[in-house]
């Protein structure tokens, strides 16, 4: 009978383990999603400002093209550097 008993408490030891090391796992991954979502979070971040000052320089190209048009209607060309 007590040889039962222990089986049982070892089984059951046994299966708090894997449980443990499946939960364990379980947190890594989610570590490890959390960590790759900071880095693309960082990199669309970077993106946007990137794409922000382009559009900013784009806008400055227009401007200036439009205030040479406004100095000279005969002759309007475009010329981007």
């Amino acid at each position: 009978m007590e040889n039962e008993n222990i089986n049982k408490l070892k089984e059951m030891i046994n299966n708090l383990v894997c449980i443990s090391k499946e939960k364990d796992l379980e947190i890594m991954d989610l570590k490890e999603k959390l960590k790759r979502e900071r880095y693309n979070k960082r990199f669309d971040k970077k993106k946007y400002k990137l794409i922000e000052y382009e559009n900013m320089v784009l806008m400055n190209k227009i401007k200036s093209i439009n205030e040479k048009s406004n100095m000279d209607k005969d002759t309007f060309y475009v010329s981007f550097s």
